[in-house]
Formats: C-alpha cells, structure tokens, sequence
C-alpha cells in the first residue's frame, strides 16, 4: 500500500472550523477556519451509477473516495470542508451524524461528496 501512496498520492486541504464565544456576553459566536494540508491521499472519482449505492439518500453532483493515513483521522473527522482541485467537498454522516469511514490498517478510506 505504501507503494501506492508513492506512486499516485495527491494533496487535500481539509478546513477545521473553531467556534469562539463572546467574551462580553452578548451572545455572538464567531466563526475561523484553519486549514490543514495532507500530501499523502489517494482519490478515486465515484461513478454516476455506484453514487446511489455507496451513498444512499444523498442527492449529489460528484462523489470521490479518499484513503489517507491513519495519522490524519482526527482530522478528518472534524473537517467541515475538503477541498480536492479547488472544489468543495464534505463528508458523508449516517444518521447519528457520525462521519463514516472504513479501517484498512495503517489507511482509512472514506466517502466525499458534492452537493448540486
């Protein structure tokens, strides 16, 4: 696998969102991202046909499965963006809102989409 990472990596930003309260109390919450480069990622484009089946309920325009190391999951995980050749992609949630993704050892491999 490591061999393939070699071979066919790409990079990903990945766009953390840090809420910060109001320090005068009035209620106002503001909104920073930060970003994150990964350099190490593998992207495979989704078909149109396989869309349905991979992500079911979800109405999108493109949908990509990323692997990335294990070292940037906590990353992942709290992303609210990731940016893949200039476009905008999010994480695909279950119905408890949790971001899923699939072990494969040293890699996880999860599921982005595009919205219409």
């Amino acid at each position: 696998m490591k061999e393939l990472f070699e071979k066919h990596s790409r990079p990903i930003m990945f766009y953390l969102e840090i809420e910060k309260e109001d320090p005068y109390g009035l209620g106002r919450t503001s909104k920073k991202y930060q970003t994150y480069i990964t350099k190490n990622a593998i992207v495979n484009d989704i078909d149109y046909a396989r869309i349905a089946y991979k992500l079911p309920g979800l109405q999108v325009e493109e949908a990509k499965e990323i692997i990335i190391e294990k070292t940037a999951l906590s990353i992942f995980l709290n992303s609210k963006k990731i940016i893949i050749d200039g476009k905008e992609f999010s994480s695909w949630k279950d119905n408890t809102n949790k971001v899923r993704y699939k072990d494969l050892g040293e890699f996880i491999s999860a599921y982005i989409y595009r919205r219409n």
